[in-house]
């Protein structure tokens, strides 16, 4: 084991040195000397010893992946909207902490780019960890741009739809996503959650509004669903042809002086169909992050221009 006893500049904490909540990034106890897994910003701890001996472990299981080699960037957000709600825990991957290599660096969660299917493995093995979810009750859909929503009651791939929405507990409902925006919905109290894939097409379509209503069939009541919409393409990033900005209305639609093409407002978009479908306007969060301006964070397909990786938004409903 080496030598002891061990002081706080002998073990480290394997928690990301930072909580990200959007793009504030808060420093933590669970950095480098850390002194006890009691005194730990995060519930669950693993310790390793460092220097010439073995790595050792202290305490199982090991839930908060490590960060990036070289960075002080976290593999997740947290959305606020659900920090208080124990029954939900929610999510949002970064490209950071995983295992694969460029053009998927490094935590690609999307098993149809291309990537390393052993990778692709391990990296959703550490997203679901870091929700602490046995990575057998990942749930996902086929997402084709459409307003197909699915309710479901196990994990499993569901093809050909774009929304999820589940009253089993444990179950880990995930969009992927590279542009898109991933929408998370919550009804704690009646125990409904669900997610749905919104790019402009799918949001045309009303795929979250559609989300909403088979939440409600399954018994959620929208005046008090929960709503997060995670990282995509800003409006300054957003720039679309004629033909698709018609499809939008005015509100959400920009056209900026001496700029070719208009700009549609994604976000504001959601936000606006939400409201429309009975989710009240504060219980509604958007990520300020663009994937696009902020692609060293974050699996861009437009700031790739070819292939790269999936980011997953997910939450799963708690007992």
């Amino acid at each position: 084991m080496g030598p002891g006893p061990w002081s706080k500049e002998d073990r480290v904490c394997e928690c990301p040195p930072f909580e990200v909540i959007e793009d504030v990034y808060t420093t933590r106890e669970g950095d480098r000397g850390c002194i006890g897994r009691g005194h730990c910003a995060n519930r669950f701890v693993c310790f390793r010893l460092i220097g010439p001996t073995r790595l050792f472990p202290v305490y199982r299981p090991r839930i908060v992946p490590p960060p990036a080699p070289g960075t002080n960037r976290s593999p997740l957000l947290r959305p606020r909207i659900f920090a208080h709600v124990p029954s939900v825990t929610a999510g949002m991957s970064t490209r950071h902490g995983g295992v694969s290599g460029p053009p998927y660096d490094t935590l690609n969660l999307g098993r149809h780019v291309g990537d390393t299917a052993s990778c692709v493995e391990e990296n959703r093995r550490r997203f679901c960890a870091s929700l602490q979810t046995d990575p057998a009750w990942l749930a996902t859909a086929g997402q084709v741009h459409g307003s197909t929503v699915r309710v479901i009651d196990a994990p499993r791939y569901e093809p050909f739809c774009d929304g999820l929405v589940t009253t089993t507990p444990g179950l880990l409902l995930a969009i992927a996503v590279a542009d898109c925006a991933p929408v998370l919905l919550a009804d704690p109290k009646h125990e409904v959650v669900g997610a749905c894939h919104a790019g402009w097409r799918g949001t045309v379509r009303q795929i979250a509004a559609k989300t909403v209503a088979a939440m409600a069939d399954c018994g959620a009541v929208p005046a008090q669903i929960r709503a997060y919409v995670g990282p995509c393409l800003s409006r300054t990033a957003f720039e679309v042809g004629p033909e698709v900005a018609a499809e939008f209305d005015d509100a959400v639609v920009a056209r900026p002086q001496g700029a070719d093409r208009p700009h549609v407002d994604l976000k504001a978009a959601l936000h606006r169909q939400l409201e429309a479908a009975g989710v009240p306007g504060d219980a509604i969060e958007a990520s300020p992050r663009c994937t696009l301006q902020d692609a060293d964070d974050f699996f861009s397909y437009r700031a790739a221009d070819g292939p790269t990786g999936r980011m997953f938004g997910a939450l799963v409903l708690r007992h």
